[in-house]
């Protein structure tokens, strides 16, 4: 069940187009390859994008869900 959870998490959702890690913790999720944890990103690139771009990360997420809904009432609509 763990597995399900993580592959879910690390992929990208139409209605988003960001992962749901991305949208929790502002950051790619780091998976584990033979032990070593592969990571690109220094403190200050993580403090910035979890202050400056994560904000309007969400804010275009919003967006997109709201134009998915929208088109779900227009296919859907009885």
């Amino acid at each position: 069940m763990k597995s399900i959870l993580i592959a879910y998490n690390i992929s990208q959702q139409n209605s988003t187009k960001m992962t749901p890690y991305f949208l929790m913790y502002g950051r790619t999720a780091r998976l584990p390859i033979k032990g070593k944890v592969l990571s690109k990103n220094t403190l200050l690139d993580k403090v910035i994008t979890l202050v400056y771009k994560l904000p309007l990360f969400k804010e275009s997420v919003r967006i997109a869900i709201k134009r998915a809904q929208k088109r779900m009432r227009q296919d859907y609509s009885v």
